[in-house]
């Protein structure tokens, strides 16, 4: 749905998650959220996933080893060896 800039939420977290909105201003600041978020994760030792404690990467072993298994598999996807 467009709108008019004109909305007191646009350039808000609230503005990316509650209303859908895709406008740069509020890209940049649900990015800016996520960024802090998982450094604070990562500073207390949490798993982003499910809370356990964690590596530096911010998961747990197994969410890690699930993680880069399936990075493995797109890098795989995309560059296949003939």
């Amino acid at each position: 749905m467009l709108t008019g800039m004109t909305e007191a939420w646009h350039g808000t977290t609230g503005g990316h998650s509650n209303h859908q909105c895709k406008c740069p201003a509020c890209r940049e600041a649900w990015n800016a959220y996520c960024r802090i978020y998982r450094q604070a994760r990562r500073a207390i030792g949490i798993c982003m996933q499910c809370a356990q404690p964690a590596t530096p990467y911010a998961r747990c072993d197994e969410h890690r080893l699930t993680h880069n298994a399936k990075m493995r598999m797109r890098a795989r996807a995309r560059h296949p060896v003939t």
